[in-house]
């Protein structure tokens, strides 16, 4: 009788033990996974804020270039590779005088 006693209680502390550190592997899971999810977010959201600035920063290049009458569009049948290098150039060079 007292070794079905002890059987018992050592089973009810391995089940202790055993949801303990099902418990805390758990939560860790969750920790890691929810940074890593933040990360993720952080990364995307760093990509489109790329993406926005370099769709604006073309946007008001292409401004400046109709006004000189330069295609800055690289993909258009109008571009002029060495129209648009010497416009850059001067551009720049404008810009640095300032």
């Amino acid at each position: 009788m007292e070794t079905l006693a002890l059987h018992k209680l050592e089973l009810t502390g391995t089940g202790v033990w055993y949801g303990y550190t099902r418990q805390n592997s758990l939560e860790k899971f969750i920790v890691t996974r929810k940074k890593e999810e933040e990360a993720q977010l952080y990364e995307a959201i760093r990509e489109e804020s790329l993406v926005a600035f370099e769709a604006y920063k073309n946007r008001l290049e292409a401004e400046a270039g109709e006004k000189d009458g330069v295609t800055t569009d690289s993909d258009s049948y109008k571009f002029n590779a060495e129209r648009w290098m010497n416009w850059a150039i001067a551009r720049s060079d404008s810009e640095n005088k300032k």
